[in-house]
């Protein structure tokens, strides 16, 4: 799970420069805890020293929050990557190709040696985590949790055997 915990949502007046109403920003609990600090240090209703605390920051990094917060708004606390890629992502049908591999030469191995074997045999260099993701998606792996069988098999008492009723004490 991401870091975000949960995620609200902020009104910001600086969506677009054409729109003139209020648009909607999707933010994490952090960045709202962030604009209502912000808020109250610019209403004069908290210091610079104990919102630093609060959001613990240095006074310099809440100086340069407070400046970018009354320039931009909210929109100025919300993190700059959020909707774009990854830049360690990998290139798209890698994945497809490295699974497409493993189903034909590599199907009885783990992730870990199909990874080894694709970077030797094939020049496919996939991290086995990846792999590992990958191959559990397309139903060719299974974590051990899943793969194992119950080692013991959970009787229920009562459906099971003949009623003894009084009987019980009696050794057979």
């Amino acid at each position: 799970m991401s870091g975000f915990g949960k995620v609200g949502m902020s009104p910001c007046s600086s969506m677009s420069e054409g729109d003139g109403g209020l648009g909607l920003i999707l933010m994490s609990e952090r960045e709202l805890q962030r604009i209502e600090v912000l808020s109250k240090v610019l209403e004069r209703r908290m210091t610079v020293v104990s919102a630093a605390h609060v959001l613990d920051m240095t006074t310099r990094q809440v100086q340069r929050l407070l400046k970018a917060f009354r320039a931009e708004g909210a929109a100025a606390l919300r993190h700059k990557a959020r909707g774009r890629p990854s830049n360690h992502r990998y290139v798209a049908g890698i994945g497809e190709l490295a699974v497409q591999l493993v189903r034909e030469h590599y199907l009885d191995f783990g992730p870990t040696l199909a990874a080894e074997k694709l970077e030797a045999n094939h020049g496919l260099v996939v991290s086995r985590e990846t792999l590992r993701k990958w191959m559990a998606e397309a139903g060719i792996w299974l974590s051990r949790k899943h793969a194992m069988a119950p080692l013991h098999h959970q009787w229920s008492r009562a459906a099971d055997g003949p009623d003894l009723g009084a009987r019980r004490h009696i050794i057979f």
